[in-house]
């Protein structure tokens, strides 16, 4: 839970900064893809404990960027689970050509909700 708190104070402190200006992204969507993926395809418990915690880093920051800017860019309709947001938001950065890849993630995942969940 502490960990979880971390990520996501750490997430809306990054989403926001990058909003404001323009500096080296701290989460890039490669590095976001990759701690999202880390041995996606082995069992729970067969995964290292370093690729669990990459990929709770990731849940991490996900949830802090769309906490942040929940009821401001994106609107939560509460029909659709966390899980199910957080595969959305994987699904389309996936699909991104490899050239977006060292952007900032925070301001992609903002516009991915908005898009999805736009508030009414």
């Amino acid at each position: 839970m502490i960990r979880f708190l971390v990520f996501s104070i750490s997430a809306i402190w990054a989403a926001e900064c990058l909003a404001a200006t323009n500096i080296v992204p701290r989460v890039t969507i490669k590095a976001l893809i990759g701690d999202y993926m880390a041995e996606a395809t082995k069992p729970i418990g067969e995964q290292s404990s370093g690729a669990r915690i990459r990929n709770e880093f990731a849940n991490g920051y996900i949830s802090g960027v769309a906490d942040s800017m929940q009821g401001k860019a994106w609107c939560d309709t509460t029909r659709v689970k966390r899980d199910e947001i957080d595969s959305d938001i994987m699904s389309v950065l996936k699909k991104l050509p490899i050239t977006e890849h060292n952007k900032p993630a925070g301001p992609v995942i903002v516009k991915i909700l908005a898009e999805k969940f736009p508030c009414k």
